[in-house]
């Protein structure tokens, strides 16, 4: 695509005003459906419009462009392309085309390396890697720059000796159980952990949240799944290890943690009641929305049946302590910080509304039965 005029012409086998004139009654012709499309996503700000427009036609240009054989289209497209939608009536400097072609192909080059880049690369947790890369980088000179900068990335970047961890997204993708002695444990979903059990460890003001996941669950299994799992309190979770520098072996020395956040409003029935309404009004919006489409596939029809069941079931209350919900100054911010090298904020007040939207606590889990 990136050809100069006299390339165009040779591939055409027409003069430039041939192409000029046929990129005109292309530029005429898609045009109208260019605005059209921009008007839809009309903003405020005139530039932008203007901006939005030609990004528009020139998406139109390149999509036509690779659905088109014919020669002569695909150079009058190429054209108005290479100068930016427009009909350029100049003669066109050779030694300029040549510096804006080669500033195009590094920035081909550059985006194909982010891309590159931006692929996940496996950890080198046996050292075999470095000690290759090292072993590369002293009997070898580097062919370019990129090669050296490659080397040097490897060399310097710092492997985790730890597992990444694994989020829990879903309200039910940890199961919570109680043993004969009034322990808690908990299982997890996924494979490789689905038969494992975790007993849980947790100072004593916070063991109530956990008594609360174990009696959300229940209640859910004992009316046969009558009640909602989006008013659990348990909004999500995180399985995660928390490195130490003793010595031994990892499992062993390592600590596993689990970070849960709630929402506390689901402590209370008001509070509860405060949430429902919100998910009722959200998902009665969403299903209007989405029933006004023709077509649905599968997947949307699925999802519909999902959201209607949820909203038929949502209002089934589970039994929760009657709280009225904090009223507090919206003029006054709360948080707690722990250390003055890296401060971290575990508890914010909304100043909108007046109260805590979320809570992080991490615990510490004992291993049941692996390792």
């Amino acid at each position: 695509m990136l050809k100069s005029d006299l390339e165009l012409e040779q591939e055409s086998q027409c003069s430039l005003n041939v192409i000029r004139t046929k990129a005109t009654e292309i530029l005429t012709k898609f045009t109208p459906q260019s605005e059209q499309n921009s008007n839809q996503k009309k903003g405020k700000n005139t530039k932008k419009s203007t901006k939005s427009k030609k990004s528009s036609l020139f998406q139109i240009l390149l999509n036509t462009y690779e659905a088109t054989q014919d020669p002569l289209t695909r150079c009058a497209l190429a054209y108005l392309l290479k100068n930016k939608c427009k009909i350029n009536e100049l003669d066109e400097d050779p030694e300029e085309f040549t510096r804006n072609r080669r500033k195009k192909e590094i920035e081909i080059e550059r985006l194909k390396d982010q891309l590159q880049s931006r692929i996940p690369k496996g950890r080198d947790l046996t050292g075999e890697e470095w000690l290759k890369t090292l072993e590369i980088a002293t009997a070898n000179v580097a062919q370019n720059e990129k090669e050296a900068k490659a080397w040097q990335a490897a060399l310097l970047r710092k492997t985790a000796d730890v597992p990444f961890p694994v989020a829990y997204e879903s309200k039910e993708d940890m199961t919570w159980l109680k043993n004969d002695k009034n322990r808690l444990f908990v299982r997890f979903k996924g494979k490789g952990l689905r038969k494992l059990t975790f007993e849980i460890y947790c100072d004593k003001h916070h063991l109530h949240y956990f008594q609360r996941f174990l009696e959300d669950q229940e209640i859910k299994r004992s009316s046969k799944n009558q009640h909602s799992s989006s008013v659990f309190t348990l909004c999500s979770g995180r399985l995660a290890w928390l490195p130490r520098e003793e010595k031994g072996e990892a499992w062993k020395v390592n600590q596993l943690n689990l970070y849960c956040a709630l929402d506390t409003r689901l402590l209370t029935t008001e509070g509860t009641q405060q949430v429902i309404e919100e998910k009722v009004t959200k998902i009665t919006k969403i299903l209007t929305v989405t029933k006004q489409k023709d077509d649905l596939n599968d997947e949307q029809r699925a999802f519909i049946t999902r959201q209607q069941s949820t909203l038929d079931r949502i209002n089934n209350p589970f039994p929760r302590p009657s709280k009225p919900n904090y009223q507090g100054q919206p003029s006054i911010l709360v948080g707690v910080s722990f250390g003055l090298k890296k401060p971290v904020t575990v508890a914010v007040v909304d100043v909108v509304k007046n109260e805590v939207r979320k809570k992080i606590y991490p615990l510490k889990l004992g291993l049941a039965e692996y390792w």
